[in-house]
């Protein structure tokens, strides 16, 4: 069956446009990706003068792995606010670094958003510095689904701190998951460069007259790192929106072992977000 992604030269991978399927892993819940390859929220593509567009960018969170296209939080959203247009533009793997690519992308084009949502992870921050960890499990995930190979964004810093982007193969690493987490870096590096990622987001936004949103959704896996970054975000003048629920709480997860929301779930993101994006349209 034909893979839901496809390389894309800019972000690594994109959902490939207008696929109709289910992901590796989750064979009970079809999913359907529109024009751009974004999943599907009903949405309207074209939007009058007098409405305003949101769109959340994100990762498997915001694609709502696990659960039918009427129950991602982004979808939910769209119900919420019908004279607006609300966009999804997420997948599986997507850090900070495809946020701010994806946006920049978006502020240039027909699809500018009047209202963005960063809709961070915690895990973000290691996929942001292409960390060997990170590395070698989405390598093992998405290798064997591509013809193309496919190429991981990162940033690093240069000595003067300016941010650097470049392109790292996750093809066949000659790395294992458990060999990788010895190469484990720094955790205030991985929180420093997410930290300027977020700055270089408020900017952009700020040239173009897009309101932002940075909403954070779990923190309990490095709650250290995250506490730092949301500290760091304050003094980048960005109020971050602590929405995340406790890891514990299994009955808005779609299972002991897996940690994405199931409906729920994706209903109490949903309303969280809801009554912030309330405040600025």
């Amino acid at each position: 069956m034909e893979s839901y992604i496809k390389a894309d030269r800019i972000l690594g991978w994109r959902g490939r446009a207008g696929f109709t399927g289910v992901l590796p892993g989750y064979p009970n819940c079809p999913v359907k990706l529109d024009e751009r390859g974004w999943r599907s929220t009903s949405n309207k593509s074209v939007t009058t003068l007098n409405e305003k567009s949101i769109t959340l960018y994100g990762c498997s969170y915001g694609f709502g792995v696990g659960v039918g296209d009427e129950d991602t939080f982004v979808g939910r959203i769209q119900r919420r606010f019908p004279t607006n247009c609300v966009r999804g533009v997420a997948l599986p793997g997507y850090g900070t670094v495809q946020a701010l690519l994806n946006l920049q992308r978006d502020l240039r084009s027909s699809f500018r958003p009047d209202v963005a949502v960063i809709c961070f992870l915690d895990v973000h921050t290691r996929r942001n510095i292409g960390s060997a960890q990170f590395l070698a499990n989405i390598g093992s995930r998405y290798w064997g689904q591509q013809k193309t190979p496919i190429s991981l964004p990162r940033i690093s810093m240069s000595i003067a701190g300016d941010l650097r982007l470049s392109y790292v193969p996750i093809g066949e690493l000659p790395l294992t998951t458990k060999e990788a987490g010895i190469l484990q870096i720094d955790p205030y590096y991985s929180a420093l460069i997410t930290g300027k990622l977020l700055k270089t987001i408020k900017r952009e936004c700020q040239k173009f007259g897009c309101k932002l949103i940075f909403a954070v959704l779990r923190k309990d896996a490095e709650p250290e790192v995250t506490r730092r970054l949301m500290y760091d975000a304050i003094g980048h003048g960005l109020e971050p929106y602590d929405i995340s629920m406790p890891r514990s709480n299994t009955l808005l997860r779609l299972s002991q072992v897996d940690p994405h929301p199931n409906a729920d779930g994706h209903k109490f993101y949903a309303d969280k977000l809801s009554a912030i994006i309330e405040t600025l349209i």
